[in-house]
This record gives C-alpha cells, structure tokens and sequence, in this order.
C-alpha cells in the first residue's frame, strides 16, 4: 500500500508528534511508577487512561506494516527495514499480552470490560509496557537514516525533553 502523505507530514510526524507520543507515555510511567504520587482517584484514573493511550500508539506505530487503510504513522514508513519486538523471545508474547489489555480496557466501552482485579495495574503493566518500548524507541532513533528525518526526530525529542530519558 502506497504511503498518502506528504513529505511535510512525515517530517512533521518526527519532528512534533512521535515525540510528544513518547514524552506523554514516559512522563505519565514516571508519574505512576514507582510510587504512586496523585493525590486522588480522578488523577490516578487520568494519568493511567493517558498513559495507556499514548503506549496504545506507540505499540501500533512500531508494530504496524502499513498504514492501515486510515492513513496512519508507521515505523517502517521510515525504515523499511525495522523490526520491533524481536529480541528477547517473549517479547512479542509480552507485546501481544500488554497491547491486548490496554486496548480491552482504554478507548473502547465495550461488554468485555474488565472489572476489578485484571485492569492495568501502576506496578505491573505500566513500568512492564515502558520497558518494552524504550528499546524500541531508541532503536527505531538509531535506524532512521534519512538525515531529513534524524534532524527531525532530534529536534522533536529535543523540543519535548526526551533527553531525561537518553534521547
């Protein structure tokens, strides 16, 4: 399937949007892992759902062959080359697990919603997904060869602060 976007979107993916993508999902793990540090249910409840939709897009964008019939952002849109998820060998199986629980429980009203015990838990599932990600993130920086494109990537990453996290 042929890429529907211009060169500008691509840039403009990199330059603002992956990053903010990555920003949002480390700054919410940072905030609920640990230590729990809101002060009430609502926030807790906020920073989890913002956290969840944020890896929710990150696990899609590096999983994802195309653009899925909607248009939508994908790493090897990029580099046609790039693999995420193949090392160690559990981690596709944990990927899979992780993805399918935030995606059963976050944007979604559906009747298989999760009640109480199995929902996405601060001190599992979250730091477990920014584990799997962070390596693929920093591996999917790594491979982007289109200068035009690392120069955007930095540049994003720098607007955001992403270099708390080594980016």
């Amino acid at each position: 399937m042929a890429l529907e976007c211009t060169d500008k979107q691509m840039i403009d993916m990199l330059d603002e949007h992956l990053p903010y993508e990555v920003f949002m999902m480390l700054a919410c793990h940072n905030n609920l892992y640990p230590a729990v540090r809101v002060a009430d249910d609502f926030s807790l409840c906020v920073l989890i759902e913002s956290f969840c939709v944020h890896a929710r897009n990150l696990f899609e964008f590096f999983t994802m062959k195309d653009g899925g019939g909607k248009n939508y952002a994908f790493a090897k849109a990029y580099v046609p080359t790039f693999e995420a998820f193949r090392e160690p060998e559990t981690a596709a199986s944990d990927r899979n697990d992780l993805y399918k629980k935030i995606s059963a429980q976050i944007t979604h009203l559906s009747f298989a919603r999760v009640k109480g015990e199995g929902k996405v838990r601060t001190n599992a599932e979250v730091p477990g997904t920014a584990t799997l990600l962070l390596p693929e993130i920093k591996a999917f920086a790594q491979a982007l060869e289109c200068g035009e494109h690392r120069e955007a990537w930095e540049r994003g990453a720098k607007n955001v602060g992403l270099a708390r996290w080594g980016f």
